[in-house]
């Protein structure tokens, strides 16, 4: 048994437990010996014996742990996913709970009719609609990796086309930020990592021979402005896209939330 998992051990109950209910899921543990002290309710060395792989009920637990100590199991550690999983689950029972979602309320249609394409950086979550002025409801908001319209007939380039036609946005903002993750980004190592996290090379290799690019399609951008500049000009150039649809671009900076305007829209749609 790992360290680890000795760490994550705890104390249910001491006394008998009555209740047949479900209690936990295994695998788990007992002490098969145990020196105690009333001090710190256990101590010494500790040997384990596996029980089970499968649910346990309280009295399940009372029977094979008999002794002072009826309900002191060991669980292996926690898988961290699963941790995130259950605290974003936890929380939002309190939040229907407690009627949070009021202050939140509002249509599909957005308030200023206004899309918002960003990056997905996580410094700009609540950032982002801070700097701009935006609340709930007021804009439509599309997140990739980069802000970046990659193909013309890509789920970006249709999630702005129905936005424009089916929800009554009039104006678009492309806002990319300093300091982005995909103005560094090395398609060969994003490769490699995918090899060491169990994607075989013969797929990438297969992939390749199919004519696929993956080069090109992970490429990021070299200067921040010129790919603002570029996503711009493949929304306003694009045959579904209106030519009266103001499209501006900006950069964020990703610390004050300052922004700094690369293309303006009206002017460039005035000549």
């Amino acid at each position: 048994m790992s360290e680890s998992h000795i760490q994550s051990a705890f104390l249910l109950q001491k006394e008998p437990v009555s209740s047949s209910l479900t209690y936990l899921m295994t695998p788990c543990y007992r002490w098969s010996s145990l020196e105690s002290d009333e001090k710190s309710g256990f101590s010494g060395r500790i040997a384990l014996q596996r029980i089970s792989r499968y649910y346990l009920r309280k009295d399940d637990i009372n029977r094979l742990l008999p002794g002072r100590h009826k309900a002191l199991i060991l669980q292996p550690k926690e898988n961290p996913a699963m941790s995130v999983l259950n605290t974003l689950l936890e929380h939002n029972r309190a939040f229907v709970a407690n009627h949070e979602y009021e202050q939140f309320k509002t249509d599909k249609f957005p308030g200023k009719n206004l899309l918002v394409l960003a990056c997905m950086d996580a410094r700009l979550v609540e950032l982002l609609p801070k700097a701009m002025g935006l609340k709930n409801g007021d804009a439509k908001l599309i997140k990739n990796a980069g802000a970046l319209v990659t193909h013309p007939w890509g789920s970006v380039m249709r999630s702005i086309v129905v936005a424009i036609y089916q929800l009554r946005v009039s104006e678009i903002c492309v806002v990319a930020h300093d300091d982005c993750g995909m103005s560094a980004i090395n398609p060969e190592k994003v490769l490699d990592s995918a090899v060491e996290r169990g994607v075989p090379r013969q797929t990438i290799d297969t992939l390749r021979s199919a004519g696929i690019d993956l080069d090109h399609w992970l490429k990021g951008f070299d200067n921040v402005e010129d790919s603002v500049r570029h996503t711009v000009s493949i929304i306003r150039q694009h045959p579904l896209v209106p030519k009266d649809i103001p499209i501006h671009g900006m950069v964020i900076d990703p610390v004050t939330g300052g922004l700094s305007l690369i293309v303006d829209g009206t002017q460039k749609q005035a000549g």
